[in-house]
């Protein structure tokens, strides 16, 4: 066990002059020699070397010497607010010098308490040097403390201080972030934090806030490198929402030397040519040879990421159904282990899965012991090797009901972690408890769900789509056209014909020769123009039904927030018109292709905030990139003929939401009388179901599903679309089982799970922005909260600290920051926590300084004469690996993982002890409630004549002197110290067998190699101790005097 001691390069208050012009005429002036030590009084020099008498304050022994090296010395100025000692003949007074100091005048204005002051010379008074006070109670002895008011908050400030911190081990980035903290994103940073080697694949299912979770690791990444080279490459209707992110967030404009760059996928010609620190891919699956980007675009990526010291990629694709991808995502996180050009092996080795995936899915907590034992016999014949698979299902099997489910989660841990295709694949799946805290709206079919508009031109659209199907297929079966572009100049017309007229009317404009769109538009220029004129002639009436069928439903009926979605710009902006026309301007607002960013965001702002706002028109631009939750209602003009399209479009709005709302729902616009229209809508709705629930995992399946259907109907027409619900519905539903098994498998639900309920446990409580709040009173600054939960420090007046200090804090005066996480979070402020500079620099002033370190005050008990006194000694207890288990770890490239676990099983824990001045132990009410002056306790620092009554039956000097033994042999005796160390040395042990277990039964199977990881872990275990060292930290101490307030001046 060993005490803290100060740490290194303590801070200088006062502003130092130039060092080596100090001589014999400085003699008696107050100085700085050695930084560490701080400011103390030039009592001699001789020859090269400077003798200088340091204050260790008001305790028996006051003064100590030092000598120093002459030319380190300089004079120190004494700035206003420095505390100040001197001894009245009677006993020390603590005041501090009020006002900026003249040079050249000798005598300074030092204020008192009780609006008390004194004018003395600086050799009449002292200032404290730099170290910590070992010991309160020599404070204490010479009542040179402070008020319980001062006392009180410092203890929950340090003590909140260090339990946050402690329990924000690898996570910084979320605990400062403006951002909710949720256990799965804790969870995936702790994962990256944890590993010297940053390269992670970020596979959370849509909506899970991938994005929060690498903005956190790069402002983790920045503040150990300040001037570290960031990279995002997002696509490009991503950047402005990264740019807000990072900054609104994560306030990364607080590292101004670093470089940070926002870079679209679609223009590697802006990319940087050389490394840089940290790369990060938002929908990285765009950049693999499954996405759009030609092979030129992703050699450069590959280059990129081969060259980058840390590399996120972000993608919820699952590797069921895409491995081309997920090959391709891995070889840029390891191209060691995984080549593009080992795609069959690759996809051996997932279908392989399989069965191990279904049985972990299917392993739920809710198991009896019967269905558990089925599957335990599965798991021990498939891998009859994994000692500790095996010892899991064993307790599994052998416990008692309620014990079961915690144990099945074990074995599903375990599965995970040894089984997972990578380990440095972090994914999360939406759960039950997952939704608890981080819900979606959901969706539904709406009431109506298909709204019907009158449509003169339908059998004129019916007939354009029926003769544009008879002539590709003529195309394909003559061999003029490859299926796969038929299919898409199919989709492109038939999403046309289904929306208004206005749509189909776009190609008339357009000069595309190429492509799908080009097969289309020969195709109506070679029709004639008859049927162009007979569109445009009723076109205007079919947009007027629309728009008043819009306006009667959402305005009239007051749907609330709506969402209009067409995937064309020429229809978006004609309904917006037309409705705005028949309902007024203010109710409608606009995000469409042809604005600017600044002015779709200001317009979605608008819908969101202004109450007589109902309907936000969009075209496809809307449908990635943002966040439309709170709409009510989302109706469709028209649908896109991809169902992953219209799953993008839905997920706007069917995303994370903070409270409860109704889920989302859907109304489709048909337009007369359209089999293809409606043929499609019945697959989008009843075969694929993306009106009812997320189908996002399905994506590449669904592909697979469309194309298959879209050529079938150029061969048997409309009917194809609804025909076959039931086996088509069944074929995706066993395809989602199998890739929920796949995600599950990978997933990483359940790791640091008590550290992160410490965490967000910590957090939520008020006791250190109530502490921090009024220790900025106590110091005379002024604050004011300009909403709930957040805070604003006014520069003037200047609260009573050393300069130093004020210095620190100086950057936040004028600044809102939140105390609250709710405030962080609504009003983008930065959150004081651990690692915030302000919260920072004041812990460790309070941490060295004497102020607050010790308090006296009387409590009145009728009765109680002569007086008695409870001693309260207040204790940081928390524990320390050994110097050779962090040597190992460092050598090993493991000490973030042994942090975190070190924090999991020895978190700091504050410890007060009250004991009478015989040395027992006090546990009655009477003596440990908080001091309460309405009451009728009374502070006795300043009160020392009523202190020396109520302390004369006592050797007071002797009680202090042994004050601080005493205490902590009752600490001793807790189990808190010794019992705790020991427990934590044992749990770590355990942890890492854990966790060895896991990497040698990974090794065995041919998913990577684990063997440098079994060695680092083999390596650490040999170093685990009997027992961790405990750090002992004396926070202060104070007496509470129980006496007859009756008896007092007898």
């Amino acid at each position: 066990m060993r005490r803290s001691s100060a740490p290194d390069g303590q801070r200088v208050r006062g502003v130092v002059g130039v060092p080596g012009s100090v001589g014999q005429s400085d003699l008696g002036r107050f100085v700085v020699g050695e930084s560490e030590l701080g400011i103390g009084r030039l009592v001699g020099v001789d020859g090269a070397t400077a003798r200088i008498r340091y204050f260790r304050g008001p305790v028996k022994e006051p003064y100590v010497e030092r000598e120093s090296d002459l030319q380190r010395v300089a004079v120190a100025e004494i700035r206003a607010h420095s505390r100040v000692y001197f001894h009245d003949g009677h006993r020390w007074r603590i005041g501090r010098v009020d006002g900026e100091h003249r040079p050249g005048d000798e005598q300074y204005v030092v204020a008192l308490p009780n609006r008390e002051g004194e004018i003395l010379s600086s050799d009449q008074f002292d200032i404290r040097w730099a170290p910590r006070i070992e010991d309160p109670y020599e404070i204490l002895a010479a009542l040179g403390g402070a008020s319980p008011r001062v006392y009180e908050p410092r203890v929950d400030l340090l003590a909140s201080w260090h339990a946050l911190r402690a329990a924000a081990a690898g996570v910084d980035g979320l605990l400062l972030g403006s951002v909710e903290l949720h256990d799965h994103q804790l969870t995936v940073v702790r994962s990256v934090s944890d590993d010297h080697e940053r390269r992670y694949l970020l596979a959370d299912e849509v909506g899970l806030g991938k994005t929060v979770e690498a903005g956190a690791i790069v402002w983790q990444s920045l503040r150990d490198r300040p001037t570290g080279e960031v990279l995002v490459l997002a696509p490009d209707h991503l950047r402005q929402q990264w740019a807000e992110e990072l900054i609104g967030k994560f306030h990364v404009d607080r590292f101004p030397r670093a470089s940070i760059r926002i870079r679209a996928h679609e223009e590697p010609e802006t990319w940087p040519d050389g490394p840089v620190g940290v790369l990060v891919v938002d929908e990285a699956h765009h950049l693999t040879r499954a996405g759009p980007l030609p092979t030129e675009t992703l050699v450069r990526m590959t280059e990129l990421a081969h060259g980058a010291r840390d590399v996120l990629l972000l993608s919820a694709t699952p590797v069921r159904t895409n491995e081309v991808a997920f090959l391709d995502l891995l070889h840029l996180l390891d191209p060691k282990n995984y080549q593009p050009q080992d795609l069959g092996e690759f996809t051996r080795r997932v279908e392989m899965r399989d069965e191990l995936a279904l049985i972990h899915h299917s392993l739920t907590p809710d198991l009896d012991e019967f269905d558990f034992s089925l599957y335990a016999d599965q798991l021990r014949s498939v891998f009859p090797d994994d000692k500790a698979l095996d010892l899991l299902i064993g307790q599994a099997l052998d416990c008692t009901d309620s014990q079961r489910p915690d144990r099945i989660v074990r074995v599903r841990e375990h599965l995970s972690e040894t089984y997972r295709l990578h380990h440095r694949l972090l994914r999360t799946r939406r759960s039950p408890q997952i939704s608890a805290s981080f819900g979606v709206r959901g969706r539904r079919r709406g009431r109506p769900f298909t709204v019907e508009i009158s449509d003169d031109s339908d059998e004129l659209r019916a007939d354009l789509i029926e003769g544009f199907r008879l002539h590709v297929a003529e195309l394909v079966e003559s061999g003029e056209v490859e299926i796969d572009r038929a299919i898409e100049a199919l989709r492109v017309l038939g999403q046309a014909c289904g929306s208004l007229p206005h749509a189909i009317l776009e190609f008339t404009a357009r000069d595309e020769s190429e492509g799908a769109i080009g097969v289309v538009s020969h195709w109506l220029a070679s029709s004639g123009e008859a049927w162009r004129r007979e569109l445009e002639a009723l076109a205007p009436i079919v947009l007027d039904a629309t728009a008043l069928q819009i306006g009667r439903m959402a305005i009239a009926k007051a749907l609330g927030k709506v969402v209009v979605a067409s995937a064309y710009p020429a229809v978006a902006q004609a309904v917006s018109s037309a409705v705005a026309g028949s309902f007024g301007r203010h109710r409608v607002a606009e995000h469409l292709n042809a604005r600017s960013r600044d002015e779709n965001a200001a317009s979605v702002d608008r819908w969101r905030c202004d109450e007589s706002c109902r309907l936000l028109v969009c075209d496809a631009s809307a449908e990635e990139g943002i966040n439309l939750q709170t709409a009510d209602v989302v109706i469709h003009l028209d649908l896109p003929w991809d169902v992953f399209r219209l799953e993008q479009r839905l997920g706007r709005a069917d995303r994370f939401v903070r409270g409860k709302l109704q889920p989302v729902e859907s109304m489709v616009f048909m337009y007369g009388d359209q089999a293809y229209a409606s043929g499609w809508f019945l697959f989008a709705a009843d075969s694929c179901g993306v009106f009812d629930q997320s189908v996002s995992s399905l994506q590449y399946v669904l592909a697979d599903l469309e194309s298959e259907v879209l050529a079938q109907a150029i061969t048997g027409r409309a009917g194809v679309f609804d025909s076959d619900i039931e086996s088509r519905r069944e074929r995706l539903h066993v395809e989602e089982q199998r890739i929920a098994a796949h995600d599950s498998l990978d997933s990483v639900s359940g790791l640091h799970r008590g550290l992160n309920e410490r965490l967000i446990h910590e957090d939520a409580n008020p006791r250190l922005g109530a502490a921090l709040k009024a220790w900025l009173t106590g110091v005379g600054a002024k604050t004011w909260s300009p909403a709930k939960g957040s805070l604003q420090i006014a520069g003037r007046p200047r609260p009573q600290v050393p300069f130093a200090l004020e210095r620190a804090m100086a950057p936040w005066f004028g600044t809102e920051v939140a105390l609250a996480r709710r405030a962080a979070v609504d009003r983008k402020a930065p959150i004081v926590r651990p690692g915030h500079g302000l919260l920072d620099a004041i812990v460790n002033y309070l941490r060295d300084d004497d102020r607050g370190l010790a308090f006296a005050f009387m409590r009145p008990v009728r009765g109680c004469w002569p007086p008695t006194a409870v001693l309260r000694t207040d204790f940081l207890v928390r524990g320390s690996t050994t110097h050779e288990l962090d040597r190992i770890a460092r050598e090993q490239g493991i000490a973030s993982w042994l942090q975190v676990q070190h924090e999991s099983f020895v978190p700091p824990v504050l410890e007060t002890v009250y004991m009478s001045d015989q040395g027992l132990e006090v546990d009655s009410a009477s003596a440990t409630r908080p001091y309460e002056n309405a009451k009728g306790d009374r502070n006795l620092m300043w009160r020392p004549e009523m202190f020396d009554e109520l302390t004369e039956h006592l050797d007071w000097e002797a009680v202090c002197g042994q004050g601080l033994t005493g205490a902590r042999r009752i600490l001793d005796s807790r189990d808190s110290v010794e019992p705790r160390a020991a427990r934590a040395a044992t749990a770590l042990r355990s942890s890492i067998d854990g966790h060895l277990a896991a990497l040698r039964a990974r090794a065995e199977t041919d998913l990577e190699p684990a063997d440098e990881q079994v060695q680092a872990f083999e390596a650490l275990a040999l170093a685990v101790p009997d027992q961790l060292e405990m750090v002992v930290d004396v926070i202060g101490c104070g007496v509470i005097v129980l006496a007859d307030p009756g008896r007092i001046g007898e």
